[in-house]
């Protein structure tokens, strides 16, 4: 299957990105087809970036590098004059149309592996595709009213309410394996019945999330059953950028026991964390890493943000 990573240009996500690459070396080779990232920024930095990820590739291991393909909005023939949240949900749907796979997993720069990747992570013992449940925020939160609008929008009922999942919708969170073939027929099918591209929809209208949409045109096309619906825990744990003083949910004491009593394949550190994590817990973060990946030297050069 083809890996997917967007990115836009911050100095932290470059560094993220960098230790995505290095932890690569966990990842099954049979598992990769290509490896796509895609700079999702004003085209007049493309030649930059260019530039810069002559560095980047280097983090990559070196029997994979040459499965790296960069990718820019202008491939896609979208342009947009500043990337945001809505651009950056579309560009995973639209990505679609350059994948050669007949699944694509979706990352983002984030997203680090930190245990050895096999297919087993991704597909159950069938060879669907496996999809997690996420916590919606409950009634009124505004995922739960994202969902609804999507749900709305193709005139479908959550097949999950009275499965006892409570507040649990399908999963909002990278990684999330898509089925390419069912995203060039969503796009296909907006287009035609808006009569505008899919992009100047989706964008445009601002009501929609990534997932949940593509979650609901399956429901629609009656294709969910392509997938099978994992209620265990998703085999990925977030530093995200709540203040770990007041939610202990973010704190490293409870990340920490996470990662010692569930199975935990995939890091995930949100680059606004970093504004918000102290010394110690950035301490803590370098520690983490230099041992799941043995290469202090290494390390340290992509980390320098957290030595502040």
């Amino acid at each position: 299957m083809d890996f997917v990573t967007i990115l836009f240009d911050n100095v932290i996500e470059i560094q993220l990105l960098k230790l995505q690459a290095y932890s690569f070396q966990f990842v099954d080779p049979d598992l990769i087809n290509n490896i796509i990232v895609l700079f999702n920024d004003n085209i007049e930095l493309k030649d930059n970036f260019i530039i810069q990820f002559e560095d980047i590739i280097n983090y990559y291991p070196e029997h994979i590098k040459n499965k790296v393909k960069l990718l820019f909005l202008d491939d896609l023939n979208l342009d947009f004059s500043q990337s945001n949240w809505f651009t950056q949900q579309l560009i995973k749907i639209e990505i679609a149309k350059k994948i050669s796979t007949k699944y694509y997993l979706m990352l983002d720069t984030k997203n680090h592996f930190i245990k050895n990747i096999t297919k087993e992570l991704f597909f159950s013992s069938n060879n669907k595709p496996f999809m997690y449940f996420n916590d919606s925020g409950g009634p009124g939160s505004p995922f739960d009213i994202y969902y609804n609008n999507c749900l709305d929008y193709f005139d479908v009922k959550c097949p999950n309410t009275n499965l006892g999942l409570g507040d649990l919708k399908v999963q909002t969170t990278t990684p999330f394996l898509f089925i390419t073939k069912a995203c060039l027929n969503l796009m296909n099918y907006v287009e035609k019945k808006e009569q505008t591209s899919f992009r100047d929809f989706f964008v445009e209208s601002k009501k929609y999330t990534e997932f949940y949409f593509y979650y609901s045109y399956l429901i629609f096309s009656n294709k969910e059953n392509h997938y099978d619906y994992n209620r265990a825990h998703h085999p990925v744990i977030t530093v995200g950028h709540q203040d770990p003083k007041t939610a202990y949910y973010n704190s490293w004491e409870y990340k920490k026991h996470i990662l010692e009593t569930e199975y935990i394949a995939l890091f995930s550190l949100h680059r606004y964390s970093i504004s918000i994590l102290d010394s110690e817990y950035k301490k803590s973060l370098i520690e983490f890493y230099t041992n799941i990946y043995k290469n202090s030297d290494l390390l340290q050069k992509i980390l320098y943000f957290l030595y502040n």
